[in-house]
């Protein structure tokens, strides 16, 4: 436990991205996640090559995994047991989080949801899950 103050740091820290950008909402809104707490982008390097700690290591910048190309089955095991075990993702979501970044950079757009110049699809809002 900490102070006030501390906890209100971390607590900002959570909705920053590791290269200090603040998160949005996600593309799929703030989905619920089991155990706990929410998810609105769970986010990946778009690429890396090497070995952490070695020399030539490099990893290149985050892209969300919370995408409008998921099935509601891939959400449903993103919120219920990817995101809350932290085990890695499946290359089915692996590849389709990096397509819709690359395809989003190619129009000059960020990967991430803007809130700012862009709606959220109705259809694939924020929708609720059994979890199990």
């Amino acid at each position: 436990m900490g102070t006030i103050g501390q906890l209100k740091t971390k607590a900002a820290k959570r909705n920053l991205r590791p290269d200090g950008s603040e998160k949005a909402s996600g593309f799929l809104g703030r989905q619920p996640v089991k155990g706990g707490g929410f998810a609105s982008e769970y986010s990946i390097p778009l690429y890396e090559t090497g070995n952490p700690g070695e020399a030539g290591y490099e990893k290149g910048p985050n892209v969300p995994t919370l995408v409008p190309t998921l099935t509601n089955e891939e959400r449903s095991a993103m919120v219920n047991d990817y995101i809350p075990s932290g085990r890695p993702l499946p290359r089915a979501i692996v590849e389709k989080s990096l397509l819709h970044a690359k395809q989003r950079m190619a129009t000059g757009q960020s990967p991430f949801f803007d809130p700012q110049t862009e709606r959220r699809d109705p259809r694939r809002a924020r929708r609720s899950f059994d979890f199990r």
